[in-house]
């Protein structure tokens, strides 16, 4: 694979500041600016700055003009978020596992756009407008931090499933995938599933990756054959059990990895049913 695509489908790990962990990848992000879904959150952002007039650039110079300074520099602020993604997954290629706080990552793509803006009313208004940075750089990486989280928790979510839904030719079956939060999975690779307050830790044949999202979201998108839910914390791929037995008095199910998961008293007999049953249709698709 050519370095260019290396750098492009680098994933890179982002931290807001409610502490959620985000992955993301440059193709992706000039993927957005093709989604008519991401086009029109982006304008809607656009729209409220012109309006609000966060800056008071009303003040100084008339309303056609800010109609015409906020697109060019929230334009200017996602070139240079996106020139900035690429250098940092070049730098990931050697620091894979590197998060960067979304804070830091802002600050550094904001200071193109804000000088933009600042040096375009400075000069259209005779320099009445003043010139002052610091201030105006906390309010504006307040907004954008809101902006970004509101995107994540909810924009992107709805991109994934979107993409999941998309009616594919018959003679082109695709592999099955699940929708975990902002990610997808080969249903294949996913072994289990493990419910921890607001987020969900996903056990791969690759390791692990834990994600804001919920279990009966997840649950929702599979089917009885592709697993089961042992315990209401739990859902384990039917590929990856190697067996049920007993230990002490509680029943588990054990993992091909060796991975032991509970067993609620109450589904052990489902439990047994349901996994007799795949292994019976298992049989006999082989027979």
């Amino acid at each position: 694979m050519a370095l260019q695509d290396l750098v492009f489908d680098q994933k890179l790990w982002i931290r807001d500041t409610l502490g959620d962990r985000h992955v993301v990848r440059p193709r992706e992000v000039l993927a957005f600016f093709n989604n008519p879904l991401v086009l029109s959150y982006l304008a809607m952002i656009v729209a409220l700055l012109c309006a609000a007039d966060p800056s008071g650039m009303r003040d100084h110079v008339n309303i056609f003009y800010t109609l015409l300074i906020w697109p060019a520099v929230s334009a200017t602020y996602l070139l240079t978020a996106l020139l900035l993604s690429l250098c940092l997954a070049a730098l990931q290629l050697r620091t894979p596992n590197f998060t960067i706080p979304s804070l830091i990552f802002h600050g550094l793509a904001l200071a193109p756009s804000l000088m933009l803006g600042k040096s375009l009313t400075y000069f259209a208004t005779s320099g009445a407008s003043g010139f002052g940075i610091l201030p105006e750089t906390i309010y504006y990486l307040i907004i954008i931090e809101i902006v970004t989280i509101m995107f994540f928790r909810f924009v992107r979510p709805l991109l994934a499933l979107s993409e999941q839904s998309a009616v594919t030719a018959p003679e082109q079956p695709q592999e099955k995938t699940l929708t975990i939060g902002s990610e997808r999975f080969a249903l294949a690779a996913v072994r289990s599933l493990e419910a921890k307050e607001h987020h969900v830790q996903v056990s791969l044949s690759s390791g692990r990756e834990t994600l804001r999202a919920r279990l009966s979201d997840i649950v929702a998108q599979t089917n009885t054959a592709d697993g089961i839910q042992p315990h209401r914390s739990w859902w384990v791929a039917y590929h990856a059990i190697q067996r049920i037995e007993k230990k002490g008095t509680r029943s588990i199910l054990v993992l091909e990895d060796g991975t032991e998961i509970p067993l609620a008293r109450s589904r052990v007999e489902e439990v047994n049913a349901w996994f007799a049953t795949q292994q019976n249709a298992d049989h006999g698709s082989v027979g």
